[in-house]
């Protein structure tokens, strides 16, 4: 019996759906441009393979008198099954990190506009190929990641929450996944002073520039009961993430680090309104202490221009709190 034609050409359009379908799996071989938000992915033939310089994204700033900070993550693409240009650029990943931190850094925020970027792609793939790569040949590159963002704050500047910048980053510093340019001081200590509290127990803080705000949530988050020696509550973190100013409530703790930026670049140079008195960090040291700094220039009991300390976590101390931006 003969077919209905209708049926066959059912058929034959179901055939070529699951085959078209097929064809379209997603690799990391590209046959593809950088598409924009919400476009369809392409299901041509990949044309190259790519290597991505890894995480996280190269960070700099331009060579402008006032810096913008750039954040790069960016492709490197090379023909399918060439497993020299493969090896070399592996191999080399940390340098070419350094290579396109330095490529940008003489860059200005106008030659990294979106209209310039087909012509830094060129340049990019012809530095490499010329005076960079021994054997590895790039055919593309892809910019997955391009933020250009003009910095106009610097130290001792008054703040968009109305406190002093204390520290600027001009290609940006990591806290909580995110990248921050500026730590900015409250305008004045919080009223009162504060035990660092949790005595006998501990949560691991850290010491340097961007875990003030990871410290300041973990200690406010925990409570370890009352003891002999004090609250189990960690009531200078806590009086920071309760603290409001200037429209903003995301204040903390300054780290280790942090607070000795606070001392060195506002403190010495008569900024801030600071008093010659201790200060809390939320650095931890052990069970039973945590890190201060003495403010006062003039102490005769340190040698060293830091003034750091080690206080029993029962002490009361000034707090001064900080965010980032």
């Amino acid at each position: 019996m003969r077919r209905p034609i209708c049926s066959a050409l059912a058929l034959w359009a179901l055939a070529a759906l699951f085959s078209t379908a097929g064809s379209c799996a997603t690799t990391d071989q590209v046959g593809r441009s950088e598409r924009m938000p919400g476009q369809q992915k392409s299901c041509t033939k990949p044309k190259y393979s790519t290597k991505n310089l890894g995480s996280p994204p190269v960070r700099t700033w331009t060579k402008d008198e006032i810096p913008y900070s750039v954040v790069v993550d960016m492709r490197i693409a090379y023909d399918l099954n060439d497993s020299m240009s493969n090896t070399e650029l592996t191999s080399r990943t940390e340098e070419l990190r350094d290579f396109v931190r330095g490529y940008f850094r003489s860059k200005t925020a106008a030659e990294l506009r979106v209209k310039n970027q087909d012509r830094l792609k060129q340049d990019i793939i012809e530095l490499l190929n010329t005076r960079y790569l021994n054997v590895a040949k790039v055919r593309a590159i892809y910019f997955d990641q391009l933020d250009v963002k003009m910095l106009k704050y610097k130290v001792g500047d008054t703040g968009p929450a109305g406190g002093t910048i204390f520290y600027m980053d001009r290609a940006g510093f990591i806290s909580n996944g995110v990248i921050w340019h500026y730590l900015e001081a409250a305008p004045a200590d919080l009223p009162g002073t504060y035990q660092w509290g949790g005595y006998d127990a501990s949560c691991s803080t850290g010491m340097a520039i961007g875990t003030g705000a990871e410290n300041t949530a973990v200690l406010a988050s925990h409570d370890h009961g009352t003891t002999d020696y004090g609250s189990g509550l960690h009531l200078a973190a806590k009086a920071c993430t309760n603290y409001t100013f200037g429209g903003y409530s995301d204040w903390f703790l300054p780290s280790w680090d942090e607070l000795n930026l606070m001392y060195t670049n506002l403190k010495k140079k008569g900024l801030g309104g600071f008093s010659d008195s201790d200060y809390w960090s939320s650095s931890e040291d052990g069970n039973g202490a945590a890190w201060g700094q003495y403010f006062d220039d003039s102490a005769p009991n340190f040698d060293n221009d830091n003034h750091h300390t080690v206080e029993f976590k029962n002490d009361s101390l000034l707090v001064r709190a900080a965010r980032m931006f």
